[in-house]
């Protein structure tokens, strides 16, 4: 995968920016619908709909469906559409008594996994999630909680990246042939 963004909060779901008899800005996930208190600027109203992350009462915008009735995924890769909202958030105005609003890059939660997405236009990116690892009393073996499996240290670089991580930490980490790396390293 080319592009690799953190993932934050497993509560995703939908802002649609829409119109009623006025403008409305809806969350929608697999729970609920409900209206967003925003200030955004009105013309981003004609039916976008941007995939969000929702934690600790900020909507965290990650990508992009649709811009004013048209469809932008099929025709974009992700890193365009990610740039782009990160260019629309001018019009986005967070204000201390309105719901907060901001693009993924302006965010600073603890990350919890990532997103990984190529460079093909219309595709769908994977997702991974962190995995708590604990370091053993044997040098270079750093075993994966809850298992008896263990990270594989190919090399010098590996084991001092690991070990400036500390005695307990997370991971992005995945199985290839029974053996555990951590995942797209360049280490």
């Amino acid at each position: 995968m080319d592009y690799k963004i953190p993932i934050f909060s497993l509560n995703n779901g939908w802002l649609l920016l829409s119109y009623t008899d006025k403008p409305i800005c809806l969350w929608i996930n697999n729970k609920e619908i409900k209206e967003v208190t925003c200030s955004i600027d009105e013309r981003l109203f004609g039916d976008t709909l941007f995939r969000v992350e929702y934690l600790n009462g900020t909507y965290i915008i990650c990508d992009m469906f649709m811009y004013n009735s048209c469809c932008i995924f099929a025709g974009t890769t992700f890193k365009q559409r990610y740039d782009w909202i990160e260019k629309l958030m001018v019009f986005f105005h967070n204000i201390p008594t309105l719901d907060k609003i901001i693009h993924k890059s302006q965010s600073n939660f603890d990350c919890i996994g990532y997103e990984y997405h190529s460079n093909n236009i219309g595709s769908y990116g994977s997702l991974s999630n962190l995995t708590k690892i604990i370091k053993s009393d044997i040098p270079d073996v750093y075993f994966i909680d809850g298992t008896d499996n263990y990270i594989q240290v190919p090399n010098i670089k590996t084991s001092e990246y690991l070990r400036s991580l500390g005695d307990s930490f997370n991971l992005d980490i995945e199985e290839k042939d029974g053996l555990w790396f951590i995942k797209n390293s360049s280490l």
